[in-house]
């Protein structure tokens, strides 16, 4: 049976494929995340403003928990057991920093509603080419 650990901060409402039905997979209470560092390197011009451009490098991982407050830091999620049947949830940046991993799934199918609010998704997405 396929197990979803979600290391996300929001509920997961799963839309299946009938579209009808719903489940919901709840946080499990700690978040991985991705370190940044943002660095200037230009400035463009807009009526008589300088509008900085700036550029994102993404590093290490890191986990947190509900309350933001970080619980282990500098994770190599290359070194992650792989277990059967169990996928991981996660943002798109944790992702990209494992894109061999097909394990590491982020939610796909986006489903909203007429104010634009995220309802839920109809699937996840891996960064890799998984095995049929």
């Amino acid at each position: 049976m396929t197990r979803f650990i979600n290391l996300t901060k929001h509920n997961i409402t799963l839309i299946l494929t009938d579209g009808m039905s719903a489940v919901t997979i709840h946080p499990m209470g700690l978040i991985a995340r991705c370190a940044t560092d943002t660095i200037v390197h230009d400035t463009l011009p807009y009526q008589s403003h300088d509008i900085e451009l700036r550029r994102h490098t993404f590093g290490g991982i890191f986990l947190v928990d509900m309350q933001g407050k970080v619980v282990e830091q500098d994770i190599d999620l290359h070194e992650w057991p792989i277990h059967p049947d169990t996928y991981y949830i996660v943002s798109r940046f944790v992702a990209e920093a494992v894109p061999e991993r097909t394990d590491f799934l982020i939610p796909d199918g986006v489903q909203r509603v007429d104010d634009g609010n995220i309802i839920g998704c109809t699937g996840f997405a891996t960064l890799t080419e998984v095995d049929a």
